[in-house]
């Protein structure tokens, strides 16, 4: 039997603070000030129960809140950018009304936020694992009994679960096994997505590499050298957190490279490096990568420094999830 359908959902969460939450009521630019503070990439929507239909029709109520979404960076700037259109600006208007719009109409601008996802706290984390394996990066897990006013809800996000996968594997022959294979060894397993590789120049305009990780519903883009092809940064939702309210109607006009530039210490410091393996790497050495740097992507080169793959952590736990079942079965 599988190590990880011994272990349950509330061995993930039991250390993990009490959830930060917003209402639906809150401003847009309110809740990505919110995310910068405490360095988040999602917050749960609240409202009185009874008062509003849950994403995608899932009721989740606990004491005297209802959980009615979860949006992410993603969700906001998208938000933000569509109703923002034709002109991006520090003097537009409609980009300023748009942030001072409640965060509930954020929820749904992204496939991911048009259902709120749950998982209970006794449920087997192998079996937890399936929709993170297919592509939902975070769920609400309520507390066994929703009545009590003072229940505590927490979220697991996938991060969560590649942590603790980590953590464990030295503890099961299988795990070991998978995190010492390759990545070579795991392409039929690992979805190869070379022809869906998003990559934007650093001397793209920021507003124009925005709008390339909106169409194509990503959360990160590879930054590339416009003359040698070679990655030499990473473009990510994330970089949005905290800023955004204050500076997303005056960044129109600069280029990627600036942008990332103007988060370091100094601007005349390099971009922030990415993260790179290459197909002879060990899974388990990308994990660790991931882990230590705190991201959610790795990108896989050639000889010349050029992307030719990334590999995520819904990749990695659809890897870990496929073969623990297959073995359980």
């Amino acid at each position: 039997m599988s190590i990880l359908l011994q272990a349950h959902v509330s061995n993930l969460v039991s250390s993990k603070r009490p959830l930060l939450d917003v209402s639906a009521s809150t401003k847009i630019a309110d809740a990505l000030d919110l995310l910068g503070a405490e360095n988040l990439l999602s917050v749960p929507v609240f409202c009185t129960p009874g008062s509003w239909a849950g994403a995608g029709g899932t009721d989740v109520t606990v004491g005297r809140k209802q959980y009615i979404g979860i949006v992410s960076v993603l969700d906001l700037i998208s938000y933000v950018v569509k109703n923002s259109r034709p002109s991006f600006g520090e003097v537009n208007p409609f980009v300023q009304n748009a942030l001072a719009r409640p965060v509930s109409s954020a929820i749904g601008s992204t496939n991911e936020s048009l259902s709120i996802w749950v998982e209970p706290a006794d449920k087997e984390v192998l079996n937890a694992m399936e929709q993170y394996a297919k592509g939902i990066h975070r769920a609400l897990v309520p507390p066994p009994d929703s009545n009590l006013p003072n229940g505590v809800v927490k979220l697991l996000t996938q991060t969560d679960i590649v942590r603790f996968i980590s953590e464990i594997r030295s503890n099961s022959v299988s795990l070991e096994g998978i995190f010492n294979s390759s990545l070579h060894a795991l392409h039929n397993i690992l979805p190869a997505r070379s022809k869906d590789l998003v990559s934007v120049r650093s001397s793209c305009n920021i507003m124009q590499a925005i709008e390339t990780l909106l169409q194509h519903n990503v959360h990160a883009a590879a930054v590339i050298d416009e003359h040698s092809g070679e990655i030499v940064s990473v473009l990510s939702m994330s970089d949005f957190r905290g800023i955004v309210a204050s500076r997303l109607p005056s960044i129109c006009s600069i280029s990627v490279g600036d942008f990332l530039r103007q988060k370091e210490p100094r601007i005349d410091m390099p971009l922030p490096s990415p993260v790179t393996c290459t197909t002879n790497d060990r899974l388990g050495d990308v994990v660790d990568k991931v882990l230590s740097r705190q991201i959610h992507r790795a990108w896989v080169v050639n000889e010349l420094g050029q992307p030719t793959d990334v590999i995520t952590l819904t990749d990695i736990i659809h890897t870990i999830w496929y073969l623990e079942r297959v073995g359980a079965h």
